[in-house]
């Protein structure tokens, strides 16, 4: 398992960066709606998976046949 995103692309670094960022506040934002033991759930870690993950994004779809434009995260 990798444990750095220096495989991606600086532009595709920096945009996760921005998502592992808000992704907290929001989440709290969230669970601040929940009742009981939801109520003080908390993301312990934030996992990249699929293609992104992998080093088999595509970014031009005409070229591979497929396209790969989302991130797939585990919280």
């Amino acid at each position: 398992m990798k444990t750095s995103l220096e495989h991606l692309p600086a532009s595709r670094q920096l945009h996760l960066q921005y998502i592992v960022d808000v992704l907290p506040g929001e989440f709290e934002q969230v669970t601040g709606f929940a009742n009981g033991k939801k109520k003080h759930s908390r993301i312990l870690k934030i996992i990249l998976f699929g293609n992104h993950a992998t080093g088999k994004w595509v970014h031009d779809p005409h070229v591979s046949g497929y396209l790969s434009p989302s991130y797939e995260f585990f919280l």
